[in-house]
């Protein structure tokens, strides 16, 4: 019974046991070596392709660094060598040489390529293995011996600006002759292979993928340096703007509260503003340097506040303030005084002087002694219009049927509708106060119908002021700029402008407050500013009063005409101008503070639109 077929056990000799053992280990080991030459790269490929760029770029640059160092390994390369029937005798002498001749690969394929067949002959077999791109400066090929030997390339420049990438191309079995051709490196978007008619086709490579998207995540680094730089830039800018505005809104409250008609006159070498004599709208009884005044130190005074610094004129700007506007002065012939001075100042200016011109289509500017300059290259006009009362002059009939000359102190000035829509406005009256019709008051006087047999001389003044100021308030633009022109000071020595007063000898300013004559009409000015603290609507008070005081010296006096006969000589010393005032001079800072407020104005409006 124990000796049946069917319990007998077989049993092996001892050494047949130990072949058996060695068979199924090295069929394991061919099995396991199987599987990680085809199934691995599968998997790691189809792995890829679920990854992000990030995951890709960074499981690619860990798996070629393992795989540079394993294929530049001199174990590898002896075992590679010995697996070769050819290289088995010289695989010693082989693995030595070809340590020296295949220089170190930048970039390892990690693409499986296609297995020969058993059938295929040795090279065959050496053609599958996996392709080496060399560095930029040297290309890789196969003597007759079967070595690998390094030549020179002659595409070193194009191949330096290129990256270096292994060839995942796999030799075909049956042509054995192109199993060593040139590779040709394929575009960065595509791989370039054969199909089986030999037919050139384009695949996807996952390598270059990668490449693409390290180079895009280069691209993105260096776009996010850049983006930083601007952001820092844009930091800068924005701190100094905020200095700016820190420093334009100090200087706008400094300017607001700034009293500009309390300071002195200082020497200014850089003065005039333009040369004199060499404005052709001056008025000839102005222009006291073609009159022959030897005197010229006039033109060279500043008026210097105690409390803040007066805008230094820039006429550039003022013409870009000025443009496409309305600048009208109204009043008497000293305001006639002060818009020559701004013509001639923002003409000086201007880089083609023959684009600007009187307005000479316009008839009732010369109708009524008023005048219209044009600036056409920056489309504003700078005008005068004659009104030395700013109320209208009038004439009435007697009972006997004879006319006189009254003033109505409840009509504005007749020119009142050609000036209403202008953007700047500068008016002034107060001379023609003092004259002899005007101060006497004797049926002179017409509110209506009605004619004053007598009226003081200030109860007047301010009833047409009173006029002027509905006026102002009913038909000018909130939005323009209003400015009234105080009392401008007149220097008369020995007599009044009619009856000898002289100012010739006056060749200095007064330096000192207390050596101010103060003789000029301060009613005047008390009537004109209580009228200007009732207005309704913002007005500007050039209070020009005291700080023309100071300037006796800078009047035309005998120098009202160039060329004068003998006979005139008489007459002027008779009769000097000791009101109006020499150009350039004075007026040219009467309009330097226009030109303050109007950039007060601008910054203050610049500031609001901001925040």
């Amino acid at each position: 019974m124990l000796d049946s077929p069917s319990n007998r056990r077989i049993i092996f000799p001892k050494g047949r046991r130990y072949v058996i053992f060695a068979f199924v280990f090295i069929t394991f080991f061919v099995l396991i070596s199987v599987l990680s030459v085809f199934i691995i790269p599968v998997t790691t490929y189809h792995h890829l392709l679920h990854y992000n760029q990030s995951q890709v770029s960074s499981l690619i640059s860990r798996l070629l660094s393992n795989s540079t160092t394993v294929v530049n390994s001199p174990q590898f390369s002896r075992k590679f060598n010995a697996f070769s029937p050819n290289r088995r005798s010289k695989s010693k002498s082989s693995h030595h040489h070809n340590d020296h001749q295949i220089p170190k690969t930048k970039v390892v394929s990690m693409e499986a390529p296609a297995p020969p067949s058993p059938s295929s002959s040795n090279r065959d077999f050496r053609s599958w293995r996996t392709r080496i791109r060399p560095p930029d400066d040297a290309r890789v090929s196969e003597n007759t011996n079967g070595h690998l030997r390094a030549k020179p390339s002659h595409h070193n420049d194009h191949i330096s600006k290129t990256k270096s990438v292994v060839s995942m191309e796999a030799a075909s079995p049956s042509s054995n002759h192109d199993s060593w051709k040139t590779r040709i490196r394929p575009p960065d978007d595509a791989r370039v292979s054969e199909d089986r008619n030999g037919n050139s086709r384009k695949v996807k490579s996952p390598v270059t993928d990668a490449h693409n998207n390290s180079n895009n995540n280069q691209s993105d680094v260096k776009i996010g340096k850049l983006e930083s730089l601007d952001f820092a830039r844009n930091l800068d800018i924005e701190e100094e703007e905020k200095k700016r505005r820190r420093h334009r809104k100090n200087w706008i409250e400094k300017m607001t509260h700034c009293r500009f008609f309390n300071g002195r006159w200082v020497k200014d070498q850089s003065l005039p503003l333009y040369k004199p004599g060499s404005c052709p709208f001056m008025d000839e009884s102005f222009n006291c340097f073609n009159n022959g005044k030897p005197e010229t130190a006039y033109q060279k005074y500043r008026w210097q506040p105690y409390e803040c610094n007066l805008p230094r004129w820039n006429g550039k700007k003022m013409l870009r303030l000025l443009k496409g506007k309305r600048l009208v002065y109204v009043g008497d012939s000293l305001n006639r005084n002060m818009w020559v001075s701004m013509v001639c100042m923002l003409r000086s200016i201007v880089d083609n002087s023959s684009n600007v011109y009187e307005a000479s289509d316009w008839k009732e500017y010369h109708v009524s002694k008023s005048y219209s300059i044009v600036f056409r290259d920056y489309n504003f006009t700078v005008e005068y219009y004659k009104a030395s009362f700013l109320v209208q002059e009038w004439q009435t009939k007697n009972a006997n049927g004879t006319t006189k000359e009254t003033l109505r102190l409840d009509l504005v000035h007749r020119t009142s509708d050609l000036y209403r829509n202008a953007d700047i406005l500068v008016f002034n009256t107060g001379h023609w106060w003092t004259h002899e019709k005007t101060s006497a008051g004797k049926g002179y006087y017409q509110e209506g119908d009605h004619v004053y047999k007598q009226l003081h001389v200030m109860e007047a003044f301010r009833k047409a002021m009173t006029t002027w100021a509905r006026w102002l308030e009913t038909k000018v633009s909130r939005k323009a700029l209003v400015f009234f022109r105080g009392y401008s000071s007149s220097h008369f020595s020995g007599g009044q402008w009619n009856s000898g007063g002289t100012c010739d000898q006056d060749n200095d300013p007064i330096i000192l407050e207390k050596d101010l004559p103060h003789k000029n009409n301060r009613v005047i000015m008390e009537a004109v500013e209580a009228v200007l603290t009732r207005l309704k609507i913002p007005i500007f008070y050039l209070n020009v009063t005291k700080m023309s005081e100071y300037r006796s010296d800078a009047h035309p006096s005998i120098y009202m005409k160039p060329n004068m006969t003998a006979e005139e000589r008489k007459t002027v010393f008779k009769f000097q101008d000791c009101s109006h005032w020499c150009l350039p001079g004075v007026p040219d800072t009467w309009n330097e503070i226009i030109y303050g407020q109007l950039l007060l104005k601008y910054r203050q409006q610049l500031l609001k639109y901001k925040h």
